[in-house]
Formats: structure tokens, C-alpha cells, sequence
């Protein structure tokens, strides 16, 4: 499940949830009241399922479909069209929502343990409860990076074989269909540190300042180290063959 707010990527297969938040255009946030209802079109704009509220749950100005999305029904693709009908309990707002329906969400198991017991000291000079708004910003970071190395399908092409491809249909850069997301932990934990360096004052601002970018060059470095010779299921049929390891999709670095 993606977090409202975001593009929604919908995990194939799995009973997941399709988020949606009610603004007004002057970005305040109305609160939603009662039933809520909504449609979902295909790409094509067939009609997968009609208007209804079942499973449909509230929570402040936020809206979540949850539900079983069956590949009979949602096959891999972008550009479903979710069309709510919202209510305040006064007035009905009505909202067009794309999302993506993916073979799996880009997630990374990345602990606040993980970075504490590194760095223990942060656990006191945190103004959050936890960790997990400099890790979930740090991650949306790596997604956006990968996302944009991902090459055109025309420049990672499959060879012939003889089993049958049960490829990814319209989805052809979206990183959880084809990175491990594994390989890209010591990247997160530095950049989650840049992240909470750079959003919590204490101390001497200039030396905040300095970790920040200290930990963002580190992070950038190890993500670019793993990229630079990374399985990488092209075909997105969940197995790793021999033509899909050892890619990269590091940069080359320029010095004068």
C-alpha cells in the first residue's frame, strides 16, 4: 500500500488498500463524513467495478479502499482511473485518482534499530516519535533515483527463449517490479540519517548542516555502488536468469 497522498502502486495478488485524500483547492484538508463511494475503470476505460462503499473506510480527510486485487480482474498496468464520490456531510466532491497495479510494492525493511544501534546518540536528539518520516522520505528518494535508471524497454531487451514470457504488461519503471530492494539498505540508513540531520536543530547548526551532507554524499555513494552491478528482473516474471544479473546502472563520474 502507498501512502495517501502518493501515486498509488497496488500490489498484485493481495488484499491491499487504495488511498485518496479529500483537499479543497485552497489545499485545506475537509474532513470526510459518512459512506464514501467510488468506481474503478481499467486503462481502456472498461468498467472493473462499479459504484460502491464496501470496504470503503474513513480517517480525517482521508479515504481507503481495501480490497483483494485479483490479476483475473487488475492486470499489471498504469493508468487505472479510481472516480470517488466524497462528502463532508454537506456538500459531494467528486475526485479522479490514477494508480498502478504492480507485481510487488517497492518496501524496504529498514529498521530504526538499525540506524540506533549504529548511531544511539540520535535517540535522544530526535523531535520525532520515531524514525520513520526520515526514512520514509529517504526512501521515496531511492524509488524516484531508481525509477529514473530504469532504461527504456527497447534498450534492455529479453533474448528469445522458449518458456512463455508473463511479462509486465504497461509497467515498465516502476522499481519494485525489477530491484531487490535488499540491496539498497546501507544506501537508506545514511540518507535517513542526512534527512533527520537536516530537519532537527541542536547544537551548532553549521555542524547539522554538515552531517546532513556528509551522510546524503555517503548515501548517494553506496546507492551508486549498487546499482553499478545489480540483479535486475527485466522481464518481471519473478525469476532471475542469467541475462538479467550483473547490470548497471551507476553514473560515470566527470572530474576536471
Amino acid at each position: 500500500m502507498s501512502l495517501a497522498g502518493q501515486h498509488q502502486y497496488i500490489e498484485q495478488n493481495t488484499t491491499d488498500g487504495l488511498s485518496v485524500r479529500l483537499m479543497a483547492d485552497d489545499q485545506t484538508e475537509i474532513a470526510l463524513v459518512g459512506p464514501q463511494q467510488l468506481s474503478i475503470d481499467s486503462p481502456s476505460g472498461s468498467e472493473l467495478l462499479a459504484i460502491t462503499a464496501v470496504g470503503v473506510t474513513i480517517s480525517g480527510n482521508e479515504a481507503t479502499l481495501s480490497q483483494a486485487w485479483s490479476d483475473a480482474t487488475y492486470t499489471r498496468d498504469h493508468g487505472f482511473r479510481a472516480n470517488w464520490t466524497l462528502t463532508d456531510g454537506a456538500t459531494t466532491y467528486l475526485r479522479t485518482q490514477y494508480f498502478s497495479i504492480v507485481r510487488r510494492v517497492f518496501r524496504s525493511t529498514l529498521e530504526d534499530t538499525d540506524i540506533t544501534n549504529i548511531h544511539p546518540y540520535i535517540t535522544t536528539q530526535n523531535q520525532q516519535a520515531n524514525l520513520s518520516l526520515y526514512k520514509q522520505e529517504a526512501w521515496e528518494e531511492i524509488q524516484a533515483i531508481c525509477k529514473a535508471r530504469i532504461p527504456p524497454p527497447s534498450k534492455a531487451a529479453r533474448p528469445p527463449v522458449s518458456r512463455e514470457w508473463t511479462g509486465a504488461g504497461g509497467v515498465q519503471d516502476y522499481p519494485g517490479n525489477f530491484f531487490n530492494p535488499e540491496d539498497f539498505r546501507q544506501a537508506h540508513l545514511y540518507l535517513t540519517l542526512s534527512w533527520f540531520f537536516d530537519h532537527n536543530s541542536f547544537g551548532n547548526a553549521d555542524q547539522n548542516e554538515a552531517r546532513a551532507l556528509r551522510y546524503r554524499e555517503q548515501g548517494t555513494a553506496s546507492l551508486d555502488l549498487a546499482l553499478s552491478r545489480i540483479s535486475f528482473d527485466r522481464d518481471d516474471d519473478g525469476i532471475s536468469e542469467d541475462w538479467e544479473r550483473d547490470w548497471s546502472f551507476n553514473m560515470i563520474r566527470m572530474d576536471r
